[in-house]
Parts: structure tokens; C-alpha cells; sequence
């Protein structure tokens, strides 16, 4: 698949581990912040509460992504590089130097 359109839960998460990149929408205010740090890295194409999103600015991102595949490309390797597999890690990492009372 070239792109992919989905909403705002954990296939976030596959889609971009895949280099897949996607139009979203939120499902509630709540999933905002984490969509934010998607958007702002440019690996998804974030509309905004599904709520609130018109046919038209869907229609819009759509004829956007297909129209341009060099954005496409560079969403891919955005969403690659979000993922190092060293996640693990860096928790451990922080809890170590939690202070335990």
C-alpha cells in the first residue's frame, strides 16, 4: 500500500514501525497529545478530532498524499526512524535512576 488512512489507536504504532504513511483522526481529546508528536515529526498526516474533520479536509488530504509521492517517501523514512528498538532500554534506563523512598 502506498498510504493508509486510519484513526488515532494503536495501529499508529504498526503503520509506522512499517514506514506506512497515513492520513489519521483522533477518536477523543484525550489521544491529541501523542497525535501531535506524530504530526509534528511529520510520519502522520494528522487531521484533528474525527469529530470535527469535514468531508472536504478529508477529501483534501487524500488527493494531497496520492498527488505527491516524494512526500510519501519522506513520511516513510520519518516514520522508520521514530523507531529504534531500543525502547526497552531507555525504560530501564529511567527507572534506574528513580529515587526509591
Amino acid at each position: 500500500s502506498d498510504m493508509g488512512i486510519i484513526n488515532s489507536g494503536l495501529i499508529k504504532y504498526e503503520t509506522s514501525v512499517l514506514g506506512l504513511p497515513c492520513i489519521t483522526v483522533s477518536n477523543e481529546m484525550a489521544h491529541e497529545p501523542i497525535m501531535k508528536l506524530f504530526g509534528g515529526n511529520e510520519s502522520i498526516y494528522h487531521l484533528g478530532l474525527a469529530g470535527q474533520v469535514s468531508e472536504k479536509l478529508l477529501h483534501e488530504a487524500i488527493s494531497c498524499m496520492t498527488g505527491d509521492s516524494n512526500r510519501r517517501k519522506i513520511m516513510s523514512q520519518k516514520c522508520i526512524t521514530m523507531f529504534d528498538g531500543k525502547g526497552k532500554e531507555r525504560i530501564y534506563a529511567n527507572l534506574l535512576q528513580l529515587k526509591i523512598n
